[in-house]
């Protein structure tokens, strides 16, 4: 049977195995925001750089997307298997049970390598999730200083970020949902009035520029689309800490298809309206195309700052949670999870401070394999581990190729990298 089948997160049958799926639990959240959080921690400020993946790419965008949400939906729904079985046998031929607050993305690893493989993938998604956090606070300290027409420094822009974060980070779990809630409102609404705008050109103009549009723009411009895509579709790392979360964890096979479904429509009507409004005049950044000093502009650099710092809090709880349970259900957990999260913060911090100009390098050279390994190869080379004899002959060639697409995908980003900071 497929790994992406109903078994997930279904009743386990076999001796030993743990029963929390089969039920609901009586803290935790929803399954609606589990799937909020989830949604908030994908649909980000890159949506608006979709157009220009379309440009770069032409209209072979369109099946690249359908790729890119077909392969990271298939290696969500292989997370959610492998932690909906918490049981399954070890490397050393041992059972490995967990209770749902303690399965994190460290359990994939244990599950199929033992304790070598649990330090790799831990390493792993630590430093996606790192990489995304120091970003996402430079980001914050960037817009806050434009926001404030430099009456702030950069640097007290980073320290009233991290201010935030640190706040909204030691909130309920619950609580953040509707934080998450509001920025895909906010997100949504950022692009319909940039759509709108844009569709106030004239006729004319806009069949200039459909007609500037082509069908594709060769490899090398697929190349750089499928990267801007693949990137769209992560947040498989922060995954298993909202399923650690969940009331009714056996829901989330339902939940990431509908995510995954959502996001395909949103990316796919983003860059095509961009490409088609705009054709090969539209830019990176979808907002560039607006005057600088518009209430267009503004307005989406406010969406862009709200949206960003909503993201951190849940960004930091999946880093912290390998410390801490899903769950703070007493005082003195609580209070631990904010020193914890204290810590971490200023961490974060003190990286973002002391990296400056060579985090660009750091994210060039090593975003794209970062994110190849969580979202594509280690969670493919895990089913492969242990439900190869389960699989049908489809099914085993379609692990084989995206094993071997996410190898190259993160080879040729780190190619692309190391050319854009002039070392190659």
């Amino acid at each position: 049977p497929s790994c992406c089948g109903s078994g997930c997160g279904g009743r386990d049958s076999r001796p030993g195995s743990v029963q929390y799926l089969t039920k609901r639990m009586s803290h935790g959240i929803s399954t609606f925001s589990a799937g909020l959080n989830l949604l908030n921690g994908s649909v980000g400020v890159g949506v608006l750089g979709l157009p220009f993946a379309f440009k770069t790419s032409g209209w072979i965008a369109l099946p690249i997307l359908a790729f890119c949400a077909s392969a990271t939906y298939y290696t969500a729904a292989v997370i959610c298997k492998v932690l909906s079985g918490a049981s399954a046998k070890g490397k050393d031929g041992k059972r490995l049970s967990r209770d749902q607050e303690d399965l994190n993305y460290d359990y994939l690893g244990a599950v199929a390598w033992g304790s070598r493989g649990q330090m790799i993938a831990a390493s792993v998604q630590l430093g996606e999730l790192m990489i995304a956090a120091i970003a996402i606070l430079l980001l914050l300290g960037s817009n806050l200083a434009e926001l404030s027409q430099k009456t702030i420094s950069a640097q007290q822009a980073l320290l009233l970020a991290a201010t935030v974060s640190y706040v909204l980070c030691i909130t309920r779990p619950a609580l953040l949902a509707y934080f998450s809630l509001l920025s895909l409102g906010v997100v949504v609404a950022q692009v319909a009035v940039l759509t709108s705008m844009a569709g106030l050109r004239t006729a004319e103009e806009i069949s200039v520029a459909f007609r500037s549009t082509s069908m594709s723009e060769g490899p090398e411009g697929a190349l750089e689309a499928l990267g801007a895509m693949m990137f769209c579709f992560g947040g498989h790392s922060m995954l298993p800490s909202q399923f650690a979360q969940m009331k009714s964890p056996r829901e989330a096979p339902r939940l990431l298809r509908r995510i995954f479904i959502f996001m395909a429509l949103l990316y796919g009507t983003i860059g095509s309206l961009g490409y088609a409004l705009y054709g090969v005049a539209v830019r990176d950044k979808f907002v560039d195309n607006f005057p600088i000093e518009s209430w267009v502009t503004f307005g989406t650099r406010v969406a862009m700052t709200y949206n960003l710092q909503s993201t951190m809090p849940i960004i930091l709880a999946a880093i912290s949670s390998y410390a801490l349970p899903a769950t703070l259900l007493t005082t003195v957990v609580w209070l631990r999870a904010a020193a914890i999260r204290l810590v971490l913060i200023l961490i974060v911090l003190a990286l973002t401070a002391s990296l400056g100009d060579r985090f660009d390098l750091v994210v060039s050279v090593g975003g794209a394999c970062l994110v190849s390994a969580v979202s594509l190869t280690f969670p493919l080379s895990i089913n492969v581990k242990l439900n190869w004899h389960l699989m049908a002959p489809a099914e085993r060639l379609w692990n084989v190729g995206l094993l071997a697409f996410s190898l190259l995908f993160a080879a040729d980003g780190t190619r692309r990298g190391l050319v854009s900071q002039g070392m190659l």
